[in-house]
């Protein structure tokens, strides 16, 4: 029986949540989890979620592991920290969240769960870093024993690039409702997203903004935030029309706060939220202005589609989907010790 799981996080986005929520729909089967961070120090907010979460410990490392400047300079030291903690923890599972730590040979089974296809390499910057991310990733897989993907769309479009040879399974994500309320919707539209995810978005966003009915509030949803929730609860309309916020977290949190929903076209988003939210292709800031007035000026239309969303989102529930959680891990662990008896 799988009993402890170590876990990576970056603190800076979806995955600090994803892995909140995880964390705890595990250890209401007797599961617990030891969370290394990184990317940055853990705010005062985080770490009361944290505390929240029924035996979860943090060791939050900070190691700045951003792919999309280049190289990262503290991948050496952050790769030596996990082998470290996985030798003094003995955990069933290593669970690594994207490929930020790139290909590392751990004595547990190792299940990666992919938020998103390959990063990018910020505009202007070195050809050769992009091939050689692409190659840490081919090998962070490689190195793995199983992966978990949220969406078919995402699983053909990594098949597609690296060529997978490894089990592979769809889980989507999931959040508890309990967790959202709804107060009474105000008339604007709120845009939040993952920095360095939808900061474009956003922008596009306010572009169409002059030419709407109401106003666009603009949320860094970089980190958890009461004053974000607060937002999300109160908003009519949520937009993120981007193309590579590809993520499903942002796009449940307004499903759950029963916003009405303006999303990027992308393959990822239309698997799970078709005919439950308006879609604009990424960089059609006509249609998006269009999308969002007409949910604006529609009132009918616009708590339709807002009861759409949350009646999807509701689907996505911890218990609908952590039994696949613990039937990938457990079916890792056995894969995995049957291998080495082999061997032996």
């Amino acid at each position: 029986m799988i009993r402890h799981i170590l876990m990576t996080a970056d603190v800076v986005g979806s995955e600090w949540t994803y892995s909140l929520e995880l964390a705890r729909a595990l250890a209401a089967h007797g599961v617990r989890v030891s969370l290394s961070t990184s990317c940055s120090t853990l705010t005062k907010d985080q770490r009361r979620e944290a505390a929240r979460v029924p035996g979860l410990a943090v060791y939050d490392a900070g190691f700045k592991l951003d792919w999309s400047a280049g190289f990262p300079e503290d991948l050496g030291k952050a790769r030596s920290w996990l082998l470290k903690l996985e030798e003094r923890l003995s955990p069933d599972i290593v669970h690594l969240n994207g490929f930020s730590y790139g290909p590392i040979v751990f004595r547990s089974p190792v299940v990666v769960v992919a938020h998103s296809a390959s990063p990018m390499i910020r505009a202007g910057g070195e050809r050769s870093d992009q091939i050689r991310l692409n190659a840490e990733i081919k090998a962070a897989l490689d190195c793995a024993d199983l992966l978990i993907v949220p969406t078919y769309a995402l699983l053909d479009e990594l098949k597609t690039s690296f060529h997978l040879n490894l089990p592979s399974k769809v889980i989507p994500y999931f959040r508890r409702g309990t967790d959202y309320r709804t107060s009474p919707k105000q008339k604007f539209v709120l845009s939040a997203g993952k920095s360095n995810e939808g900061a474009k978005a956003r922008a596009a966003v306010e572009r169409a903004a002059s030419e709407l009915d109401w106003p666009v509030v603009t949320a860094n949803a970089t980190r958890a935030s009461t004053k974000t929730a607060e937002q999300f609860s109160k908003a009519a309309i949520y937009c993120i029309p981007s193309q590579s916020e590809s993520s499903d977290v942002p796009v449940l949190e307004g499903a759950l706060s029963r916003c009405a929903l303006v999303i990027g076209d992308v393959p990822n988003l239309r698997e799970n939220w078709n005919n439950c939210a308006l879609f604009v292709p990424p960089g059609n800031t006509e249609l998006l202005r269009k999308s969002l007035q007409m949910l604006i000026v529609d009132q009918d239309l616009r708590e339709d589609m807002a009861q759409r969303a949350f009646t999807r989102a509701r689907e996505f529930a911890p218990e609908r989907c952590i039994d696949d959680y613990l039937d990938a891990y457990q079916g890792a662990f056995s894969e995995k010790h049957k291998q080495e008896a082999k061997i032996i």
